[in-house]
């Protein structure tokens, strides 16, 4: 099968960057491996969760047209909407988002490792971009 995948891309050469530290590109050839990041602990603390947002107001959308049908069934008591009015959705799904997380972060955590490839012709082709090479060179 991964020679279907890899018979697919272009057969010419193209660099790949990793952008890391000095002191990252000695580890990397001393152990000849790289290591992810878990993604609670990178640059950007949004990357893995920025995404929340948008399932939050999904989720609260769903609610808010499921949660009358269960009232009426009589499976979920009337006053929840008179106590909480319709902020009661998004609270909702915001905990069965964190729950959700929780439990992946519990039993498969996210690592995250990256890497840039640029198109031909793009000025970061050949060197990358120097705006990584000079956040990652501290100096």
């Amino acid at each position: 099968m991964p020679g279907k995948i890899f018979s697919a891309l272009p057969k010419k050469s193209r660099s790949l960057f990793h952008y890391t530290t000095a002191q990252g590109l000695l580890g990397i050839c001393k152990t000849q491996s790289l290591h992810a990041t878990h993604s609670s602990f990178l640059n950007d603390s949004t990357e893995c969760t920025i995404v929340n947002s948008f399932l939050i107001k999904i989720l609260a959308a769903d609610y808010a047209r499921q949660v009358p049908k269960l009232i009426e069934m009589k499976l979920i008591d009337a006053g929840v909407l008179q106590e909480f009015g319709r902020q009661f959705f998004a609270q909702e799904a915001e905990k069965s988002i964190n729950a959700m997380l929780t439990a992946v972060n519990n039993t498969s955590p996210y690592f995250v490792t990256s890497f840039c490839i640029h198109d031909e012709g793009d000025p970061a082709y050949f060197d990358g971009l120097l705006s990584q090479w000079r956040s990652y060179a501290r100096g």
